[in-house]
């Protein structure tokens, strides 16, 4: 058989009173893993706390056991953010700065999924910070591709795929440029400009 010492035992010795050699043993000089085969004092030695009788089993040092739970700690808050962070990419909204800060850079830089408008109405790769097209800054945009819903507003054309419950939950500021010209087409207001110009037209009638 053969025992293992935890990393910081460099020496062990057991006398032959406690059933040991008697002999000191050293740890091999520059050795990450000390493995005693000394039938003596393996016996004695198999239930002392600090060694293990299988390399699985070598008991962490107190650095060691530190460390881990710091990382385990990190890991779990990292991966909280992480998932906040997903879901505000996934729906298209704006992913707030107080998070993106208390993000690890490496997480902050992940793909979103679909595509979303800007302001004047342009398709752009969700996660996106600019419009390509025309240079205007992504906050606080949704999905461009949402499916029609039943029970939405029955527009001129039907186009209109916000439903009712979801209009009193979601800002008109949130909505995407041809649900709020409908909108604005329902309310027998003029349709053409760019987003900001319709949503302003459809707030100032009320």
């Amino acid at each position: 058989m053969t025992v293992y010492a935890r990393r910081d035992i460099n020496w062990v010795g057991i006398s032959a009173d406690h059933g040991g050699c008697g002999k000191d043993h050293y740890r091999p000089e520059g050795a990450e893993l000390w493995a005693l085969k000394c039938p003596e004092c393996e016996n004695h030695l198999r239930h002392d706390p600090l060694w293990a009788s299988t390399i699985a089993e070598i008991p962490e040092t107190p650095d060691e056991a530190t460390s881990r739970e710091d990382w385990e700690k990190r890991g779990a808050y990292d991966e909280k953010k992480l998932m906040a962070m997903a879901m505000a990419r996934i729906t298209g909204l704006e992913v707030p700065e107080s998070l993106l800060r208390a993000l690890p850079a490496r997480f902050q830089a992940l793909p979103a999924a679909g595509t979303v408008e800007c302001g004047n109405g342009h398709g752009v790769a969700a996660g996106s910070k600019f419009c390509p097209e025309c240079g205007e800054p992504l906050r606080g945009v949704v999905p461009a591709s949402v499916a029609p819903q039943p029970g939405g507003f029955a527009g001129s054309s039907g186009r209109l795929t916000v439903s009712a419950e979801e209009a009193r939950r979601r800002p008109l500021a949130q909505w995407r440029i041809d649900d709020l010209k409908e909108l604005a087409r329902t309310r027998g207001l003029p349709d053409e400009g760019t987003r900001v110009e319709v949503l302003e037209r459809i707030r100032a009638a009320g």
